[in-house]
């Protein structure tokens, strides 16, 4: 009796048939299976890589111990806006989530009210340089800044008078007195009573990196809405008044 030896030539072709029939009805399965579901499996996968960007993005978003907007018609340059990132962390009370380091987020608009688009656009021609600012790009920075002021993201507004006068007419702005309850106003307090004049105080005058910004900017804090009462908020807002006091009531003995 002739016995086939299992290692032969022949023997490796049995396996090895058997073993590519095996690999075909996978293929056949998973061929069938993108014929039925083709358009749901690249749904789902769509949706799924989204989740994963968004949880990685999340994740790794840099954190910051307060928010400030900055709206006015000058837009600081890259190292300007360093700069004056690191002199509110100076000012900052406290490194409040305990990471190690004080951070200030800077949110800045560029806005021009009509009278102030006029006047940098009729200066720019005098010069015979190109105003960089068009109607439509203003418009959607000051639909922006309006969006923002209703978020609560950030209760610490440093603006312009023109912009200034917009918050004040939709009541958002804090009174001083309540800034201010035992009835000492500083001495760079608006006429009205709801903010401070940057170029009155000794924080503007002793600290050069804030002078690239306009003089005539109202540092404010806005009114905390009723709706508004979860402790994050709440977090927010204290953190706010307290940079604001911080910068309101630092003064220089000459």
């Amino acid at each position: 009796m002739n016995h086939q030896d299992p290692h032969t030539p022949e023997s490796n072709e049995k396996l090895e048939a058997e073993f590519h029939y095996e690999q075909s009805k996978f293929l056949k399965w998973l061929d069938n299976y993108w014929y039925h579901y083709k358009w749901v499996t690249i749904i789902v996968a769509f949706f799924v890589t989204v989740a994963i960007v968004l949880v990685v993005q999340f994740a790794t978003r840099p954190k910051y111990d307060i928010t400030v907007v900055c709206a006015s018609p000058y837009r600081m340059n890259s190292e300007e806006h360093l700069a004056y990132e690191k002199l509110l962390e100076k000012f900052l009370p406290e490194d409040y989530d305990g990471d190690g380091e004080k951070s200030v987020n800077i949110i800045v608009y560029e806005i021009f009210s009509d009278a102030e688009f006029a006047e940098a656009k009729s200066e720019a021609e005098a010069n015979s340089a190109e105003f960089a600012i068009n109607p439509k790009y203003n418009a959607d920075e000051q639909q922006n800044f309006s969006q923002q002021s209703m978020l609560g993201e950030s209760y610490l507004f440093l603006v312009s008078e023109h912009l200034y006068g917009q918050l004040r007419s939709g009541d958002r702005v804090l009174a001083l007195s309540d800034l201010y309850p035992e009835g000492t106003m500083p001495a760079a307090a608006t006429e009205d009573g709801y903010g401070i004049r940057l170029s009155e105080t000794d924080y503007y005058r002793f600290h050069p990196q804030s002078q690239c910004l306009p003089d005539d900017l109202i540092l404010c804090v806005l009114r905390k809405a009723d709706f508004r009462n979860s402790d994050k908020d709440t977090v927010k807002f204290d953190r706010a008044k307290a940079l604001f006091h911080a910068i309101a009531d630092y003064e220089v003995k000459e």
